[in-house]
Formats: C-alpha cells, sequence, structure tokens
C-alpha cells in the first residue's frame, strides 16, 4: 500500500494475513508429508497425495516405495480421475449429477482395463462413499494396484491419499497393512486440518 505523506509503500495488513495462511498451510503439508513417509514405512509401497483439478487429478506431494520395483510418477503430473483410485476417492466428494457434468464428453480410457461407463463409475463411487476407500486395478497402469481414502475437512473432500502396489507384492497380507495405514492417516490429516487454519487453495 502507498503512504502518501512520505510516497513510499509498505506491505498492508492483508498482505500480513494471506502471509500467515500461507506460511500455516505449507506447514501442515509438512506435516501430512510426514503421515505420508510413516505410510511408506509401514507398507514399502508408494504414497501419493492429489487434488482434483476438473476432471483431473493432480498429483502435489509423493513419498516413493524403497522397493527397486515401484511405480513411477511425478508431483506436478495430471491423469484422468476416473482412471484412478485417488481420483474416485476425489470424485466421491461430488454429487452424480457434477460428475455427469463434468464427464459429459465421455470418460477417457488409459488402459484396457480403465472404466468407461459413466453407470459403472457412479455405482463404484456409491460404493467409495459408503465404505470410504477407493480402489483400481490396471486401470491407470498396467501390474499396478491402488487404495485411496478421501480427505475431508467440514463434510468436504478436499485432497486425498493413496497407496500404489505392483500386482506381484499383492499379497493377502498387503490389501488390509494397505487399508489400515491409510485410515490412520486420514484420522490424523484430518485431524490436523481441523486444528490449523488450513488452506490448501494457497498452495
Amino acid at each position: 500500500q502507498l503512504d502518501r505523506p512520505s510516497g513510499r509503500y509498505y506491505i498492508g495488513i492483508s498482505s500480513y494475513a494471506l502471509g500467515a495462511a500461507f506460511s500455516t498451510s505449507q506447514n501442515v503439508l509438512d506435516l501430512i508429508l510426514n503421515v505420508m513417509e510413516s505410510i511408506v514405512e509401514s507398507c514399502e509401497e508408494t504414497c501419493q497425495l492429489g487434488v482434483l483439478d476438473r476432471e483431473k487429478v493432480l498429483y502435489i506431494r509423493k513419498v516413493d516405495s524403497p522397493q527397486p520395483i515401484r511405480m513411477i510418477s511425478h508431483v506436478g503430473n495430471r491423469l484422468p480421475a476416473n482412471a484412478t483410485a485417488i481420483g474416485k476417492a476425489l470424485l466421491s466428494g461430488l454429487s452424480d449429477q457434477e460428475i455427469r457434468e463434468l464427464y459429459a464428453d465421455g470418460l477417457p480410457r488409459l488402459t484396457n482395463h480403465t472404466i468407461v461407463d459413466l453407470d459403472v463409475l457412479l455405482a463404484q463411487l456409491a460404493e467409495v462413499r459408503k465404505s470410504g476407500i477407493a480402489w483400481e486395478q490396471e486401470e491407470s497402469t498396467n501390474q499396478i494396484r491402488c487404495w485411496a481414502v478421501p480427505l475431508c475437512k467440514e463434510g468436504n473432500v478436499f485432497a486425498a491419499l493413496s497407496v500404489s502396489v505392483p500386482l506381484f507384492r499383492c499379497s493377502e497380507a498387503k490389501e488390509p497393512l494397505v487399508l489400515g495405514s491409510l485410515f490412520k492417516a486420514k484420522k490424523e490429516i484430518e485431524l490436523l486440518t481441523e486444528t490449523r487454519n488450513f488452506v490448501l487453495e494457497l498452495i
């Protein structure tokens, strides 16, 4: 803002407020990253954090599996939400009508296993809303299975967290380990967002 008597500019209170909110959000994201690292330590599989960008998932944080064979992905990537577990977790926060409007031109396909029938997708999202867990197998990447949970604040889905596992490591013990880790992380992250002034839109 301009101080007219001196002719100098200074930072106004709104700028300080914006900066403080940005700093708080970054601190919360750092804490979320710590939770993601705990998931990877427990499961030894890749964990990703994503948000919905219209009909796509935008990946904003990732912790790689320590395993030599793992899914390859990058922060900043965007993938069709209908083809990923994390995307389905995000879409579960929308109404069926909103999803129909979002995919008015049809569902994009990434592999032969991708769901491209809107009614099938809507039925699966109804199950996600009941169970709190989204899933996919080879719908986005061949030989990869993925589970995801929506992250909510004040009843709204603001992000989602996923774990991706190569099919050859999907043992009977792996699924409950992954799901247990994801639900524990969901509880911890949602508590963080409730107790802090977390505004993801400012990141």
